[in-house]
C-alpha cells in the first residue's frame, strides 16, 4: 500500500466526530430516567447472650501461680555492698568481646562498652545490669553467671556466654 494512502486512511479516522459537550448533556438529560429500586431491608439481628462473663477480663491480669520450691531456698542474692564496677551500666548485649591479652601471665579479656573504648577484664570482674560475674576465661569467649530475680521474690543464678566479636 502506497504511504500517501496509509496516511489519508489516518487523517480520515482522526476526523472529530465527537458530539460537543452541550449536545452530550443536552442528550443525557434527555434520556429517560431508569428507576432505582430501593434498598432491601436485612431482618433485624437477634440479640445475642454474652458467655463470656466467667471468664478473665482480657485487661486484667492473671492470677499468679504459686511456685512450689522443691529442696531448700537458694542463697543466691547480690551484694548491695559491693561496689559496682564501670563495665555493670550496660545490658550484656551491648557489650563487645573484642579479643584477649596476656599480660604478665595474666589472660585479660577485652571488652568494649557500646560507647566506644576497651575495658580489660578477668576472672571475678562483674559486668552486665544483672549482676554478671566472669568465672572463666578462654578464646571460646566467657563465661559468666548472672543474679537475676526468679519471679517469685528470690534470686537465681543465670549463665551467660559472650562470644569473641566476629564468632557466629
Amino acid at each position: 500500500m502506497p504511504v500517501g494512502v496509509l496516511a489519508l486512511l489516518l487523517l480520515a479516522a482522526c476526523s472529530d466526530e465527537r458530539p460537543l459537550p452541550q449536545a452530550l448533556l443536552h442528550e443525557i438529560d434527555a434520556a429517560p430516567r431508569k428507576v432505582v429500586p430501593a434498598p432491601l431491608r436485612s431482618p433485624a439481628p437477634a440479640p445475642a447472650t454474652y458467655l463470656g462473663a466467667e471468664y478473665r477480663s482480657p485487661f486484667s491480669l492473671p492470677a499468679p501461680k504459686l511456685k512450689l520450691r522443691v529442696g531448700p531456698p537458694s542463697n543466691v542474692r547480690p551484694n548491695p555492698a559491693r561496689k559496682r564496677e564501670p563495665l555493670e551500666r550496660f545490658a550484656l548485649g551491648t557489650l563487645r568481646l573484642a579479643g584477649f591479652v596476656e599480660q604478665g601471665g595474666t589472660l585479660f579479656a577485652l571488652v568494649q562498652p557500646p560507647e566506644g573504648g576497651i575495658a580489660r577484664v578477668i576472672v571475678g570482674s562483674h559486668l552486665g545490669r544483672n549482676h554478671g560475674r566472669v568465672v572463666r576465661l578462654s578464646g571460646a569467649g566467657l563465661d559468666i553467671v548472672e543474679i537475676v530475680p526468679d519471679g517469685s521474690g528470690a534470686w537465681m543464678e543465670r549463665w551467660r556466654h559472650m562470644k569473641p566479636a566476629g564468632d557466629g
